[in-house]
């Protein structure tokens, strides 16, 4: 977890398992930190859907061409 705030720790962000604080000079500091980190994530999960749609895809591939050459057997 804490990888993915690894550029903001112990400059901005205190990580504590599922939860965590932003603190700063100013509110809208923190504003600032929290969307940029809520759009890192956004990416992050992303990436890791299409990332395990591929995989899934992949897989399915390859049972059907077991299948396939079980039966041409």
């Amino acid at each position: 977890m804490t990888s993915i705030f690894s550029d903001l720790i112990e400059e901005m962000v205190e990580v504590f398992m599922d939860d965590f604080s932003v603190y700063g000079a100013s509110f809208s500091l923190c504003e600032k930190v929290m969307t940029l980190q809520m759009k890192k994530e956004r990416r992050l999960i992303k990436k890791l859907r299409e990332v395990s749609m591929r995989a899934m895809r992949m897989y399915q591939w390859r049972r059907l061409s077991q299948k396939k050459r079980r039966m041409s057997s």
